[in-house]
């Protein structure tokens, strides 16, 4: 079973501080590490750590970042026959603070990465057709977006997004989508509704789904995910672990549902699978870096006595 990603590669700089700077602020930071990432590169080897079979559609600069970021998607089993090498930029550039909590404060500089085009991806439909989903999401320019999701749509295969960041959508590209995974940032942007609890996070669920999404799954952190689609609605509680680094959690929970719901068409257990390989990448610190394996993840599941239907 084949899997496409169409999305980002960046390299991550990232640096712990205490405390985030306030306007007009100077704070001192740890060493910078420098992480392989990009949310469509996180979710590529999220995809393959889990076991899948996958793809990577996307741009790098021809620089010492560029040849990075491919090579260790190679070695890591991803396909990288896409991933093309651009003269024209650089690679694209993430520049990541991570507070003591864990949370973190991400500026992107796209880079290579805008130069993915439509024409790429129409180059690109036999491979598009033959895959059993296509991922993305919109660290790419949104026409890139749009006619890659057009050319699954005609062909039948499943549509993943991840709507970050976050832009107005139109009701065309929504409708085309089979699964939706907002966070709950993304979700006030896209509905203009401000969430603090779950009764929020329904009343911004019902929204995306009269936007003319499908199926939403709604990324709330700590406090888990809540599933929607039509009128009916389900919290799903997230499992309890030592937060040190959220970055690249929410890519490991929809590599983990992409890959379990393409295997088994189950939702619950997709779900659940999900939240498990996004709550072991917060414990760790980095983008890449920090993606469980499928072993590790089965392994939290066995632990927290958590059924899931796996082969």
């Amino acid at each position: 079973m084949s899997i496409v990603v169409i999305g980002s590669l960046n390299m991550d700089l990232v640096v712990n501080v205490e405390d985030f700077p306030k306007q007009g602020e100077t704070v001192l930071a740890s060493d910078t590490l420098f992480v392989p990432g990009g949310k469509g590169a996180n979710q590529a080897l999220a995809i393959s750590l889990l076991g899948g079979q996958v793809s990577m559609i996307g741009r790098v600069g021809q620089d010492a970042f560029g040849r990075a970021l491919k090579e260790n998607l190679q070695k890591n089993n991803v396909d990288v026959t896409y991933t093309y090498i651009d003269e024209r930029r650089n690679s694209g550039l993430a520049f990541i603070s991570v507070g003591k909590n864990g949370d973190n404060r991400i500026i992107v500089s796209p880079g290579a990465n805008s130069l993915l085009s439509p024409e790429d991806i129409e180059a690109l439909e036999e491979v598009i057709a033959k895959a059993k989903g296509v991922v993305l999401q919109l660290e790419i320019p949104l026409a890139t977006v749009e006619r890659a999701v057009e050319i699954a749509s005609k062909h039948n295969v499943k549509v993943f997004l991840d709507p970050a960041p976050a832009q107005v959508l139109s009701r065309s590209l929504l409708s085309k989508v089979d699964f939706i995974f907002p966070n709950e940032n993304e979700a006030m942007e896209l509905t203009g509704v401000e969430i603090y609890d779950l009764e929020t996070a329904k009343t911004a669920a019902a929204k995306l789904l009269e936007m003319g999404c499908q199926q939403v799954l709604l990324k709330l952190g700590a406090k888990g995910v809540l599933f929607a689609r039509e009128n009916y609605y389900h919290h799903f509680p997230g499992f309890e672990v030592e937060v040190v680094d959220t970055t690249a959690a929410g890519d490991a929970f929809c590599a983990g549902f992409v890959l379990s719901y393409l295997e088994h068409q189950e939702l619950a257990g997709a779900i659940t699978y999900a939240n498990a390989a996004g709550a072991l990448t917060s414990t760790r610190l980095g983008a890449q870096s920090s993606l469980p394996t499928r072993e590790e993840v089965l392994n939290l599941l066995d632990k927290c006595k958590k059924r899931v239907v796996l082969k």
